[in-house]
């Protein structure tokens, strides 16, 4: 077994901890796979049942968010998987701004009366969230420092006597 004494990891030994907030490439990665995740629900409900889970007052599916799913998803994969973390920094600040207007607008604007004559409907799970990935994209996006990748590294070393 290779612990250290008092269930502290043994000197030298590397740790680390991911904090997945502060890593852009995580939350691109993330909000990319569930963009993709949620299209593709979107499009199975859009043939099943008319883009209804049952409760549209909560979460209904159209085909222009659908589609804006899947461009969305294609946009932060490829931003979460370029070598370089400032494509998902940029990626994070802009659609984490985007996202918590949204959100923001879709609680102040019950009738979304605006977004209507583009074929969006925000309802109140959606609002909340684009409320939380657009919360967490812009502590991502501004958080990462570009220096990991979400994750702290510490080496520990014995106590001095």
């Amino acid at each position: 077994m290779d612990s250290g004494i008092g269930g502290l990891p043994p000197v030298g030994k590397v740790q680390s901890m991911d904090n997945p907030i502060k890593s852009a490439k995580t939350y691109a990665l993330i909000s990319g796979l569930a963009l993709g995740a949620t299209a593709l629900l979107g499009i199975v409900m859009e043939f099943v049942n008319k883009g209804s889970l049952g409760i549209d007052a909560l979460l209904k599916f159209d085909w222009t968010h659908d589609v804006l799913h899947v461009v969305l998803a294609i946009a932060a994969l490829a931003a979460a998987t370029v070598s370089s973390g400032s494509y998902a920094r940029v990626y994070a600040r802009i659609f984490g701004a985007v996202y918590l207007l949204l959100g923001v607008f879709g609680w102040f604007s019950f009738t979304n009366s605006a977004l209507k004559p583009l074929g969006l409907h925000l309802e109140t799970l959606e609002n909340v969230i684009h409320l939380v990935i657009g919360a967490w994209g812009l502590a991502a996006g501004f958080l990462d420092d570009g220096t990991t990748t979400g994750t702290t590294t510490r080496t520990t070393t014995a106590p001095r006597a």
